[in-house]
């Protein structure tokens, strides 16, 4: 599409210059000029008609329909030239309504019909909407860095716990475990006992915000390990039938890609499952073009859940948009379906690799 920004040379920033020649040039006066030129042509037409009406006495009759053929005739002329004129301003007009309707790469076309004040609207017009892009690009260019970054502080948050803090709170258990043997006191014991079952429960505590800042599991072997895992751990409550359904597709996902899938995953498991009550829940992964489609089906209670948990849900949608994909949750005779489309590839390290910031 060619772009209506004039260089000095005067040609479009696409590189296609408007045409040239004498009619060319007449076509490109000014919008007054022309909208001047048409009601001119109304009126020498109602004059020719009047002078050909005096000139071989047709009467009145005859005189009328020479008016009449001369007034419609000059009539025409004046909507063509009228609409000729404002074919520029309906380019961008509908540029516009394409950049509102989403349309990112809409821009003004160069017309041979434009006069120099129009060109210089939609070059003003096309500048605007690059820059508007750039921003757009920028913005959505820092925003997944802070992901990245967020994912990168929470895994090593996760590791802390995992290989420090937990590691240490287990070797304090062993240690209280003999002090518990060595004691020859039966109320001690007791006491050490308890000491001993309060921090195995802060052990197990410290597992869990580890798993869920981020799972081991997904970090070492991706989505294709950490999603059966995933169900199995909500199985493992005995609350529900959970079928999963899923192959090679999630083998080749990226890391953010797989981080956003398995996140909405446990998400909507965890309303299923702990919230709306389900009995049943089929979780399933397939390829639709060139999207990976998660799709979770339960028969849970129709309310949303704990506001904890939708909350969770709901801040992932800018995520998910961010690297192109979409989220729908829906209700129908009486199955709560939760539908996620995103390309396979990581998007994230993409926009790294090939969108370097400018600030």
């Amino acid at each position: 599409m060619a772009v209506g920004i004039r260089s000095r040379s005067g040609e479009t920033a696409s590189g296609a210059s408007r045409a040239q020649g004498p009619i060319a040039r007449l076509l490109r006066i000014p919008l007054v000029l022309k909208l001047a030129g048409a009601n001119t042509v109304i009126v020498l037409g109602a004059a020719a008609g009047l002078l050909i009406s005096n000139s071989r006495d047709l009467g009145p009759r005859g005189a009328s329909i020479v008016m009449g053929v001369a007034l419609f005739a000059s009539l025409v002329m004046s909507v063509v030239l009228a609409a000729l004129a404002l074919e520029p301003l309906r380019d961008i007009q509908d540029t516009l309504e394409r950049v509102r309707e989403g349309d990112a790469t809409a821009r003004v076309r160069a017309s041979n019909l434009a006069d120099d004040d129009l060109v210089r609207v939609g070059s003003t017009l096309n500048a605007l909407l690059d820059g508007l892009n750039r921003d757009r690009d920028r913005l959505r260019h820092m925003a997944e860095r802070i992901i990245m970054y967020g994912d990168q502080e929470r895994s090593q948050l996760a590791r802390d716990l995992y290989d420090s803090t937990a590691q240490s709170i287990a070797a304090a258990l062993l240690e209280l475990r003999a002090a518990s043997s060595m004691s020859e006191s039966d109320a001690g014991r007791q006491r050490l006992d308890r000491v001993r079952s309060i921090t195995a429960d802060v052990l197990e505590e410290i597992r869990a915000l580890s798993h869920a800042a981020q799972p081991r599991l997904l970090e070492d072997r991706g989505l294709g390990a950490a999603l059966p895992q995933l169900v199995q751990e909500f199985k493992d409550l005995g609350q529900s039938r959970i079928t999963l359904a899923t192959g090679d597709e999630v083998d080749d996902v990226g890391e953010g890609v797989g981080t956003v899938v398995y996140r909405v995953a446990q998400s909507v498991l965890r309303q299923a499952v702990l919230q709306r009550k389900a009995s049943v829940v089929d979780v399933r992964t397939r390829t639709a073009g060139d999207e990976l489609v998660l799709e979770i089906e339960d028969n849970g209670q129709p309310d949303g859940g704990a506001l904890a948990d939708v909350e969770a849900l709901e801040a992932m949608r800018p995520r998910i948009e961010l690297a192109g994909g979409s989220l729908l949750q829906t209700r129908d005779r009486g199955l709560s379906r939760t539908v996620l489309r995103i390309p396979p590839g990581d998007a994230t390290r993409r926009a790294f690799a090939i969108a370097p910031s400018n600030t």
